[in-house]
Protein backbone atom coordinates (compact mmCIF):
# COMPACT_ATOMS: atom_id res chain seq x y z
CA UNK A 1 0.00 0.00 0.00
CA UNK A 2 2.84 2.23 0.56
CA UNK A 3 5.09 3.33 -2.34
CA UNK A 4 7.94 5.62 -1.20
CA UNK A 5 10.52 3.67 0.83
CA UNK A 6 10.89 6.86 2.84
CA UNK A 7 7.40 6.82 3.77
CA UNK A 8 7.85 2.65 4.71
CA UNK A 9 10.71 3.93 6.86
CA UNK A 10 8.59 6.19 8.33
CA UNK A 11 5.77 4.32 8.94
CA UNK A 12 7.77 1.92 10.94
CA UNK A 13 9.20 4.28 12.83
CA UNK A 14 5.52 5.36 14.10
CA UNK A 15 4.74 1.25 14.57
CA UNK A 16 7.77 0.96 16.64
CA UNK A 17 6.93 4.12 18.77
CA UNK A 18 3.52 3.34 19.30
CA UNK A 19 3.51 0.13 20.77
CA UNK A 20 0.18 -1.15 21.73
CA UNK A 21 -0.96 2.74 22.34
CA UNK A 22 -3.27 4.49 19.58
CA UNK A 23 -0.81 6.61 18.25
CA UNK A 24 2.90 7.89 19.86
CA UNK A 25 3.15 11.00 21.89
CA UNK A 26 4.48 13.60 19.84
CA UNK A 27 7.79 13.94 22.85
CA UNK A 28 8.23 10.43 21.93
CA UNK A 29 9.68 11.42 18.61
CA UNK A 30 13.24 11.97 18.20
CA UNK A 31 14.74 13.83 15.23
CA UNK A 32 18.23 12.23 15.45
CA UNK A 33 16.00 8.65 14.90
CA UNK A 34 14.60 9.90 11.28
CA UNK A 35 17.36 12.59 10.03
CA UNK A 36 17.69 11.57 6.69
CA UNK A 37 13.86 11.95 6.25
CA UNK A 38 13.17 15.09 7.95
CA UNK A 39 13.24 17.04 5.03
CA UNK A 40 10.43 15.52 3.61
CA UNK A 41 8.28 15.78 7.00
CA UNK A 42 5.57 17.90 8.07
CA UNK A 43 3.56 18.23 11.15
CA UNK A 44 -0.42 19.46 10.73
CA UNK A 45 -1.90 20.70 13.84
CA UNK A 46 -5.88 20.13 14.08
CA UNK A 47 -7.60 23.40 14.83
CA UNK A 48 -11.01 22.35 13.86
CA UNK A 49 -12.94 20.43 11.26
CA UNK A 50 -11.79 22.79 8.41
CA UNK A 51 -7.99 23.91 9.67
CA UNK A 52 -5.35 21.26 9.19
CA UNK A 53 -2.15 24.19 9.69
CA UNK A 54 1.54 23.20 9.35
CA UNK A 55 3.21 23.73 12.97
CA UNK A 56 6.10 23.02 10.26
CA UNK A 57 7.32 21.76 6.78
CA UNK A 58 10.89 20.31 5.91
CA UNK A 59 13.36 22.17 3.36
CA UNK A 60 12.24 19.07 1.13
CA UNK A 61 8.75 19.80 0.85
CA UNK A 62 9.03 23.35 0.50
CA UNK A 63 11.12 22.94 -2.19
CA UNK A 64 8.97 21.47 -4.13
CA UNK A 65 6.67 23.93 -4.49
CA UNK A 66 9.24 27.01 -4.15
CA UNK A 67 7.37 28.01 -0.87
CA UNK A 68 7.01 28.22 3.06
CA UNK A 69 4.02 26.27 4.48
CA UNK A 70 4.38 26.97 7.96
CA UNK A 71 1.31 28.68 9.50
CA UNK A 72 -0.86 27.61 6.29
CA UNK A 73 -4.31 25.32 6.37
CA UNK A 74 -3.11 22.37 4.10
CA UNK A 75 -6.56 21.73 3.08
CA UNK A 76 -6.37 25.45 1.63
CA UNK A 77 -4.46 23.80 -0.59
CA UNK A 78 -7.10 21.82 -2.98
CA UNK A 79 -10.44 22.58 -4.04
CA UNK A 80 -13.72 21.81 -4.08
CA UNK A 81 -14.23 18.03 -3.51
CA UNK A 82 -10.60 17.13 -3.17
CA UNK A 83 -10.48 19.57 -0.23
CA UNK A 84 -14.05 17.99 1.61
CA UNK A 85 -12.47 13.98 0.83
CA UNK A 86 -9.23 15.10 2.46
CA UNK A 87 -10.74 16.58 5.45
CA UNK A 88 -12.80 13.38 5.90
CA UNK A 89 -9.74 11.45 5.96
CA UNK A 90 -7.76 13.59 8.22
CA UNK A 91 -10.85 13.66 10.95
CA UNK A 92 -10.68 10.10 10.77
CA UNK A 93 -7.05 9.94 11.19
CA UNK A 94 -7.60 12.08 13.96
CA UNK A 95 -11.10 10.51 15.36
CA UNK A 96 -9.96 6.36 14.66
CA UNK A 97 -7.19 6.83 14.50
CA UNK A 98 -5.47 5.38 11.69
CA UNK A 99 -2.98 6.39 8.92
CA UNK A 100 -3.56 7.60 5.69
CA UNK A 101 -2.14 8.07 2.35
CA UNK A 102 -2.93 10.21 -0.30
CA UNK A 103 -1.24 10.42 -3.77
CA UNK A 104 -1.79 13.64 -5.73
CA UNK A 105 -0.77 14.96 -8.97
CA UNK A 106 1.69 18.54 -8.44
CA UNK A 107 1.75 20.54 -11.73
CA UNK A 108 3.93 23.52 -12.86
CA UNK A 109 2.51 26.94 -14.55
CA UNK A 110 3.53 25.41 -17.60
CA UNK A 111 1.95 21.74 -17.08
CA UNK A 112 4.68 19.51 -16.25
CA UNK A 113 4.05 17.36 -13.68
CA UNK A 114 4.72 14.47 -11.09
CA UNK A 115 3.06 12.41 -8.55
CA UNK A 116 3.68 13.02 -4.58
CA UNK A 117 2.63 9.83 -2.18
CA UNK A 118 1.65 11.62 1.21
CA UNK A 119 2.13 9.61 4.72
CA UNK A 120 -0.39 11.12 7.56
CA UNK A 121 -0.25 9.46 10.89
CA UNK A 122 -2.04 10.48 14.01
CA UNK A 123 0.33 11.99 17.06
CA UNK A 124 -0.60 12.64 20.40
CA UNK A 125 -0.05 15.31 23.03
CA UNK A 126 0.84 15.09 26.53
CA UNK A 127 -2.82 14.50 27.43
CA UNK A 128 -2.92 11.69 25.20
CA UNK A 129 -5.47 13.46 22.61
CA UNK A 130 -4.95 13.33 18.97
CA UNK A 131 -4.84 16.93 17.85
CA UNK A 132 -1.50 16.72 15.19
CA UNK A 133 -0.80 14.55 12.32
CA UNK A 134 3.00 13.71 10.93
CA UNK A 135 2.96 13.69 7.70
CA UNK A 136 5.85 13.15 4.90
CA UNK A 137 5.49 13.71 1.15
CA UNK A 138 7.93 11.72 -1.25
CA UNK A 139 7.61 12.20 -5.31
CA UNK A 140 7.26 8.65 -6.47
CA UNK A 141 7.07 9.42 -10.06
CA UNK A 142 8.87 12.80 -11.51
CA UNK A 143 6.09 12.59 -14.56
CA UNK A 144 7.72 15.02 -17.02
CA UNK A 145 9.12 17.18 -14.10
CA UNK A 146 12.38 17.49 -12.98
CA UNK A 147 13.82 18.58 -9.49
CA UNK A 148 14.38 21.64 -10.78
CA UNK A 149 10.75 22.33 -11.14
CA UNK A 150 8.79 24.00 -9.09
CA UNK A 151 4.94 23.11 -8.14
CA UNK A 152 2.17 25.60 -8.36
CA UNK A 153 -0.95 23.24 -8.28
CA UNK A 154 -2.19 19.76 -6.96
CA UNK A 155 -4.88 17.79 -7.45
CA UNK A 156 -5.89 14.69 -5.26
CA UNK A 157 -5.62 11.61 -7.01
CA UNK A 158 -6.34 8.70 -4.22
CA UNK A 159 -6.63 8.11 -0.72
CA UNK A 160 -6.16 5.10 1.42
CA UNK A 161 -6.84 4.96 4.94
CA UNK A 162 -4.26 2.47 6.96
CA UNK A 163 -6.55 1.00 8.95
CA UNK A 164 -7.20 -2.73 9.59
CA UNK A 165 -10.81 -2.20 10.30
CA UNK A 166 -11.39 0.14 7.03
CA UNK A 167 -13.27 -2.69 5.44
CA UNK A 168 -16.12 -3.13 8.19
CA UNK A 169 -16.68 0.68 7.51
CA UNK A 170 -18.11 0.07 3.58
CA UNK A 171 -17.09 1.08 0.48
CA UNK A 172 -16.87 4.83 -0.92
CA UNK A 173 -16.68 5.59 -3.96
CA UNK A 174 -15.44 9.11 -5.14
CA UNK A 175 -15.97 11.40 -8.01
CA UNK A 176 -14.03 12.99 -11.32
CA UNK A 177 -12.29 16.28 -10.04
CA UNK A 178 -11.19 18.61 -13.09
CA UNK A 179 -7.47 18.11 -13.04
CA UNK A 180 -7.52 15.11 -11.67
CA UNK A 181 -9.19 11.94 -10.17
CA UNK A 182 -10.38 11.12 -6.72
CA UNK A 183 -10.60 8.02 -5.79
CA UNK A 184 -10.60 5.62 -2.68
CA UNK A 185 -9.33 2.37 -2.45
CA UNK A 186 -9.65 2.12 0.90
CA UNK A 187 -13.03 1.67 2.03
CA UNK A 188 -12.63 3.80 5.13
CA UNK A 189 -13.63 7.06 3.91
Amino acid sequence: MIQHHNAEKLYSYWQRLRGESPAPQQRALYPADIKELLPHLFVLQRFDHDHYVFRLAGTGYCALFGREFRTQNMLALFNGPARKYLRVMFDRIVALPCGGIAETRAETLSGDHCLIEHLFLPIADNDNRITRILGMANVVDWGTASVFDRFARQSLFALKVLDPTAESLGPLTLARQSGGLISAEASAL
